[in-house]
């Protein structure tokens, strides 16, 4: 957590020189803790580069709007088939869930009409049906011996000797569990990536401009995780610096 500054304390009624130490001083901080990953500026960050910013995270964010994520590349209808048997039979829900139950059992017929004309398609779903899968498969959950049964169905598993039965497809429950929660890990990375680009667009109003030395994603992962384990001010304290 951030350290709390002096709630008295008024940016507006510091001297020009008292302003100008204070932003020599996490100038230098940030070149010694960061130069890795990014180019601190001398000059005042202006306007334009606040605009160029919020510019540059604008872009970012429309790269993802409207993306579809692709949990399997073939037997797209064995899988949809699979999962819409899951909805009706073995997903529960709780409060106003039933509405997203019901919302996705559309969805996935849909889909399931759309693999029988198109087989060579890979299975797709938009992002608010990645998170319902994500949400809802991820905390299975059932009630008596039957349920258990139908789950085992699901998952080719043989009860005699513990593990999936031989011959069977491997299109089951935990392999798509199993590459939701790969996607679901990389747009984890990527909202790093934006967090970091906020956090510029912030520190740049705050009159420091900074500039990033790096471009891949593993390389802004390591700048997130380094970056907001140094316990950065708020947005109040950075109107202060």
């Amino acid at each position: 957590m951030a350290k709390k500054t002096n709630e008295n304390f008024d940016a507006t009624k510091m001297s020009d020189e008292q302003l100008k130490k204070a932003h020599e001083k996490f100038r230098k901080d940030m070149r010694e803790k960061f130069d890795k990953w990014i180019t601190v500026y001398d000059e005042e960050a202006t306007s334009d580069d606040v605009n160029k910013y919020k510019k540059d995270f604008d872009d970012e964010v429309a790269k993802y709007a409207n993306q579809t994520y692709t949990i399997v590349d073939k037997n797209a209808l064995a899988y949809a088939e699979l999962l819409k048997k899951w909805n009706a039979e073995i997903n529960h829900w709780e409060k106003g869930t039933w509405k997203g139950m019901i919302m996705f059992d559309k969805v996935i017929s849909e889909l399931i009409e759309k693999y029988k004309k198109d087989e060579t398609l890979p299975f797709e779903v938009d992002y608010a049906t990645l998170m319902y899968l994500y949400q809802t498969m991820s905390n299975p959950a059932g009630s008596g011996l039957e349920s258990a049964r139908m789950m085992a169905e699901l998952e080719n598993y043989d009860p005699f000797t513990g593990e999936q039965k031989e011959g069977e497809n491997f299109i089951t429950y935990s392999h798509i569990l199993q590459n939701i929660l790969d996607i679901i890990r990389n747009l984890i990375n990527i909202d790093k990536k934006l967090k970091i680009m906020r956090e510029r667009i912030n520190i740049a109003t705050a009159g420091i401009k900074i500039d990033f030395k790096i471009t891949e994603i593993e390389e802004f992962i390591e700048f997130h995780d380094a970056l907001f384990n140094e316990a950065l001010p708020d947005e109040e304290q950075l109107a202060k610096i």
